[in-house]
Formats: C-alpha cells, structure tokens, sequence
C-alpha cells in the first residue's frame, strides 16, 4: 500500500510539471543574431527600473519549486508608430531575490542561485563573475513577440518572447506572457538530468525555468 501511495505522488507530480509547462511558451532558441538599429524618426524610451518587475519560477522534475524576482539594472528601447525598432535591457543578477522562503532557507537558496560560496560558484549564475545579464533587441513580431539576444554567464542566445506593447501618456509597458528558457542553453548545467545520468531522479531539476516581465518606461 506504501508503494502505491508513493506511485501515485510520483505520477501526479509528473503530471503537474506536465501541465504547467504546456500553460507556459517554450522559446525559440537559435544562435546570437546582429541586433536591431532604430530609424531616425524612432522615439527613445528609458527603462523604468522602480515600476518593472522581472519574476523567475524553476523546480524539480519530482516535487518542489522556488520563485522570485530579479532587478532591471537599466534600459532602453526606440519606438516607431508602437513598434519596438530596437531596445537593450541589463539586469542586475546580485538582485536574486527568493520571495517563496524566509529566513536560513532564503538565504542559502540566493547564495546558491548567486554563487557566492565558492565551491558553488558555477552552479547557476555566478554573479561574482558575470554580475549582469542582457537583453538586445534582433527583431520583432509586431503585436506578439519580441526576438533579441540573451545573454548570460557571457553566453549569447537569440530567444523569441511572447509580448504585449502598449504607449500611452508618454509611457511604454510592454508586458510578458510567462515563457520558458532551457537553461543547459547558456550552460547551467546543475543537476540537470539531460546533461547527468548519474542525478538522483529526487535532486533532478527542470531544466527549464519560467520567466515573465512587465516592463515600463518613459519617453
């Protein structure tokens, strides 16, 4: 009866994984493209960094997940007739932030995302070394999706996301359906399963992880 129980939690956590990343876009990922150049008529907006947000969510292919946020560090992106010509955006990685745990298990969990113990320097983003990540804009889908470069732990990939672009009163939002990146793509490597044979299927972590921004700024 024990091992029934435990088939069946193993299952359904299978199953919820399953789900949640049909509910998110998988992106496109291709290698680094040459990024966008703005028209002269193209008006700039500068990054907002106060009221962006940039949410984060990774888990465990068995059971357990962690989420939070991290900080747009600056940006800026020119805008012609609501179409985004070209744009960077630089995030802050010391500004990982776990907003699902307290105390003892927050801070581990930030050291580790953040490297700062050296023994698990390289594991995720190892901000000692690679203290921002970017985003450049390659092109667009106009109404559904921006391309650009993302950058990470120096490693560039062209990623494409799902977003929304609004203008108004001198303010530009663009805002992000939720999307996954497959992080073995810039080399983060930790405990995946595609990349180990040897990790307990327990410590076994996605290698996907989900992202979602809403980003504003001023004209």
């Amino acid at each position: 009866m024990k091992k029934l129980l435990m088939n069946i939690f193993v299952v359904a956590a299978l199953a919820a994984t399953t789900v949640a990343c049909k509910n998110d876009k998988k992106t496109t990922t291709t290698d680094a493209k040459e990024t966008a150049k703005p028209t002269a008529e193209a008006v700039a907006y500068k990054v907002s960094t106060d009221n962006s947000t940039l949410k984060w969510e990774g888990a465990k292919v068995i059971g357990g997940k962690h989420f939070g946020t991290v900080n747009l560090k600056e940006g800026v992106f020119s805008v012609k007739e609501g179409v985004i010509e070209s744009g960077k955006v630089v995030i802050d990685m010391n500004s990982i932030n776990a907003t699902d745990v307290e105390g003892e298990e927050k801070e581990m969990l930030e050291g580790h995302l953040k490297g700062t113990n050296d023994k698990q320097k390289s594991d995720f983003f190892d901000v000692k070394d690679f203290p921002t990540a970017t985003f450049e804009v390659t092109g667009h889908e106009k109404g559904k999706a921006l391309k650009g470069n993302l950058t990470l732990k120096g490693i560039t990939n062209n990623i494409k996301v799902p977003v929304k672009v609004s203008e108004e009163n001198g303010m530009l939002t663009l805002v992000s359906e939720p999307f996954t990146i497959d992080r073995t793509d810039w080399k983060i490597n930790f405990n995946s399963g595609s990349v180990f044979k040897d990790v307990a299927k327990d410590r076994v972590i996605s290698d996907n992880f989900t992202l979602q921004f809403t980003v504003k700024a001023k004209k």
